[in-house]
């Protein structure tokens, strides 16, 4: 898992997907792109606390 600060867009194409950080410790976030790199979604989860090993595992679609 990882984390950011301030504010990130997360598409990496022109278009814009901007998501603020909750606080100066950042927020923890889960990017989704297809396996060619297109951006599909992204998810931030905010707020007090430290998000370090939070993250135990993610599944790909239909597994």
């Amino acid at each position: 898992m990882e984390i950011f600060f301030g504010t990130a867009d997360f598409d990496p194409k022109s278009t814009s997907n901007s998501k603020t950080a909750a606080n100066a410790t950042g927020d923890a976030f889960i990017l989704k792109l297809t396996n060619s790199g297109s951006f599909l979604d992204a998810m931030t989860f905010g707020g007090a606390g430290n998000y370090n090993n939070s993250c135990k595992s993610i599944k790909e679609d239909n597994q």
